[in-house]
């Protein structure tokens, strides 16, 4: 079945070529190791580059193809290369219509990758090779998912399956109708820490608080291009600016840091003055010294839904007035 469609996709390969640029033909990334456990984050971070560059990709990973292409098989050699030539039959064909694939499953026999890369186009099949030395990796070996991921779209990048001047942050914060979608998750894990009854003074804090592992979130920061130490500043201070808005509570309050030379960096950092947050959100969103992109500030912006963070300061004030009330009487 394989040879039958390389031959179709090997015409129509040569067709293509001619006829269109190659930031616009299908390709096949196929993620292959012995274990699969970081695969499917790198399948996730590689199809959020992609979308920033303008390609859409579709992802078959274990469970996919576990739940849909081979329910009936089980873990013997053979029913792994059936599986294998599966995938394979389905990635050929998204690759054939011009669409790019990226295949996170346990790597198939050195005969059947031939198999499948035969199928689905030699110049067209991105074997990543996770765990091997870094001279055997196709598209080069590094030790976390993101950097994984990035050595994927650096090679994409040179064999010219994507173009770089296509890569959504070099839009300006005026015009930000287009925003990636790692950016997006990064603005909304960060606004949740408003929601937060105390100061989230470290990583493990607020990963614990949004609802994800502390890797998860340094992954989430690093995807959007942004530092997670200075995405955790910038976290709370925003908690703070938000939840002084209309009360007197000073920073030292909202803040929980005991060193006051400390605290006078926060909030200089913040674009206050030495003893005090700026006066306003907006304020803050436009002095602060953290964020510098742009696109990152106005991509907060949006996140922040007015009448949100309103109920949210006034419930965590009324919270915070009864907790003081509280510890008042039973002094």
């Amino acid at each position: 079945m394989l040879a039958t469609q390389s031959d179709r996709h090997g015409l129509v390969t040569t067709l293509t070529e001619h006829a269109s640029a190659r930031n616009h033909q299908g390709a096949c990334i196929w993620l292959t190791a012995n274990n699969t456990a970081d695969t499917p984050a790198i399948a996730e971070i590689v199809a959020q580059r992609l979308l920033e560059y303008g390609r859409a990709s579709t992802t078959l990973n274990e469970e996919i193809v576990r739940t849909r292409l081979s329910q009936e098989l089980g873990v013997t050699r053979e029913d792994c290369e059936a599986r294998a030539r599966r995938i394979g039959f389905v990635a050929a064909e998204i690759v054939y219509h011009g669409g790019i694939v990226i295949c996170a499953a346990i790597g198939p026999h050195a005969s059947v990758r031939r198999e499948l890369r035969h199928a689905v186009g030699t110049d067209r099949f991105v074997e990543v090779r996770l765990g091997a030395l870094p001279g055997q990796a196709i598209a080069g070996v590094r030790q976390s998912p993101a950097e994984n991921a990035l050595a994927v779209i650096e090679y994409l990048t040179r064999s010219g399956f994507i173009r770089r001047e296509s890569h959504f942050p070099q839009r300006t914060e005026t015009d930000p109708d287009i925003v990636a979608h790692s950016l997006c998750r990064w603005a909304e894990t960060v606004v949740k820490a408003i929601m937060s009854p105390s100061d989230l003074r470290t990583l493990t804090e607020w990963s614990r608080f949004v609802g994800v592992s502390v890797g998860g979130l340094r992954n989430w920061c690093r995807t959007a291009n942004l530092p997670a130490r200075k995405s955790l500043l910038f976290a709370r201070l925003l908690r703070a600016v938000i939840r002084q808005q209309g009360t007197t509570m000073s920073p030292d309050l909202l803040l929980n840091v005991v060193d006051r030379r400390t605290l006078a960096k926060l909030l200089r950092l913040a674009g206050g003055g030495p003893c005090q947050l700026p006066d306003t959100l907006d304020d803050f969103l436009t002095h602060q010294q953290l964020i510098e992109e742009p696109t990152a500030v106005a991509t907060i912006r949006m996140a922040l839904d007015h009448d949100y963070v309103i109920r949210a300061s006034a419930s965590a004030n009324r919270l915070f007035t009864s907790a003081s009330v509280v510890v008042g009487s039973s002094l």
